[in-house]
């Protein structure tokens, strides 16, 4: 049962995914075993671990669901709007 649940989560990642976590020796010892099936299965070659690996960073946009976007333009926006109006007052 856990094993199955396991495959299940971790067939869901991306190969890319999965390769960094072993590179980085993120898993417990089974779940390193199902992820390296889980490789073996896509035809991936299994990666050894790198001491001191850190996974690429994710860029600031990309890290930052629409939602924040939303309301940092529209705070930019009453921003600006009343910077105009204090500018137009004077």
């Amino acid at each position: 049962m856990e094993k199955s649940f396991l495959y299940d989560n971790l067939n869901k990642l991306s190969s890319n995914e999965i390769v960094d976590r072993l590179k980085m020796d993120g898993y417990t010892d089974d779940a390193k075993a199902v992820a390296i099936h889980i490789l073996n299965e896509r035809n991936i070659p299994v990666p050894t671990f790198e001491k001191n690996y850190a996974s690429p960073k994710m860029p600031f946009y990309k890290s930052h669901p629409i939602w924040f976007w939303t309301f940092f333009g529209a705070g930019v926006a009453i921003l600006i709007r009343l910077i105009q109006k204090i500018v137009h007052a004077f």
